[in-house]
């Protein structure tokens, strides 16, 4: 999954690149669970702040969420 989100890292909105590059370095063991819980929790706030009242097939909302997932694994 990760490397499918790599492949359209410049499509992503600053705070899903910032959520795939913390997945990234806790996989590679240069950050902790508090940090993941951290950004997952930035991403959720970022959605309820941003679009709130958007469906979940908007392409940025959806794009956001495609990097949830990595993040709640």
């Amino acid at each position: 999954m990760l490397e499918c989100l790599t492949l359209i890292r410049h499509k992503l909105p600053p705070i899903a690149e910032e959520g795939l590059a913390v997945v990234t370095a806790c996989l590679e063991g240069r950050a902790t669970v508090e940090v993941v819980t951290d950004a997952l929790v930035r991403c959720w706030q970022y959605l309820d702040e941003k679009h709130k009242d958007a469906p979940t097939s908007d392409p940025e909302v959806s794009i956001i969420r495609a990097v949830m997932f990595p993040v709640y694994a």
